[in-house]
């Protein structure tokens, strides 16, 4: 596990639970996640995630901002914007084929995360129980979705009670 991790800030729990629900008949499927910021995320662009160096992702869900109800591995990362037509064609029918109703990958927003074991966190946790990197601060309460931050990863059992 790297020393960095992300957290997204609200995803649709839809989407997320399609892509349990297909890992737990497929463990190692890789499916995909389109945050819809335009910004790219620097770090992983400047480090890449691999199969063998994942990084850890934490995510909320748009129907309660402020805990993470979501978490697994980001095991890719592309630039919508400068994806080889072979790759988007091999990610759409991908997308199509486990993730319907998506009609796969979108206009909107840069990044296009590769996901492994992603898993619905019971129950979910504080997101201010995550450290910033950029600051070593807590994550603030949200009350907009949207946007990510680098956090430290949590070590196991670091949760706690909430």
């Amino acid at each position: 596990m790297g020393k960095t991790a992300l957290y997204i800030n609200g995803n649709h729990e839809d989407i997320l639970q399609g892509i349990v629900n297909v890992q737990a008949a497929h463990p190692e499927q890789i499916l995909y996640i389109q945050p819809h910021r335009n910004d790219r995320m620097a770090y992983l662009r400047g480090n890449p995630p691999t199969m063998d160096d994942p990084v850890t992702m934490y995510s909320s869900i748009t129907t309660d901002l402020n805990r993470v109800h979501f978490t697994g591995e980001v095991v890719g990362w592309d630039d919508k914007e400068t994806i080889s037509p072979q790759k988007r064609e091999k990610i759409d029918k991908d997308i199509k084929t486990w993730q319907a109703p998506q009609p796969g990958v979108f206009e909107g927003g840069v990044n296009l995360l590769h996901i492994r074991r992603l898993v619905r966190v019971e129950p979910p946790f504080d997101a201010a129980k995550l450290i910033k990197t950029s600051d070593n601060k807590p994550l603030k309460p949200r009350s907009v979705a949207g946007g990510w931050s680098y956090v430290k990863p949590l070590r196991d059992g670091a949760r706690g009670a909430d």
